[in-house]
């Protein structure tokens, strides 16, 4: 399945993607933007602040990959993926968090996500490292 995820997300099987990124920090959402457009150029983004405003847009878009931030203004934490992924179950999940310890890897595996990766790994790296990383994240927590 991770394997998979990877091929899923790889810039020679999407030619514009479109990603749902759920994340209330405007500095990290410029910030996964830049680091996503250096990888897929043409790649179309919904932005999402809050846990109801992302299932808003799951209710009306389809979407190839999910980023998700832990910690948003109307949720409590980790039982957010589980909401998200009851509303996405084929859509591969990231999150991105500032908090990756191996409590939260083995929780974001728990409720499903398909990876995890820390806001402080994503500095410097490309986006496909990054999500290389999250996969293999979950995949060693499990």
């Amino acid at each position: 399945m991770n394997q998979d995820i990877i091929n899923m997300i790889n810039k020679d099987t999407l030619s514009q993607p479109k990603i749902l990124l759920i994340e209330d920090c405007k500095c990290d959402t410029v910030l996964i933007k830049h680091i996503l457009s250096e990888y897929y150029p043409f790649t179309l983004v919904d932005s999402a602040e809050t846990k109801n405003s992302a299932l808003q847009y799951l209710e009306k878009n389809e979407y190839d990959l999910i980023l998700l931030d832990l910690n948003l203004p109307d949720t409590t934490g980790l039982s957010d993926i589980q909401d998200i992924r009851n509303n996405a179950k084929a859509i591969p999940l990231i999150i991105i968090t500032g908090s990756c310890n191996e409590t939260t890897k083995e929780a974001a595996t728990k409720y499903g996500a398909n990876g995890i990766i820390g806001k402080a790994e994503l500095i410097g790296i490309s986006f496909f490292t990054a999500m290389e990383q999250a996969v293999n994240n979950v995949k060693h927590a499990a």
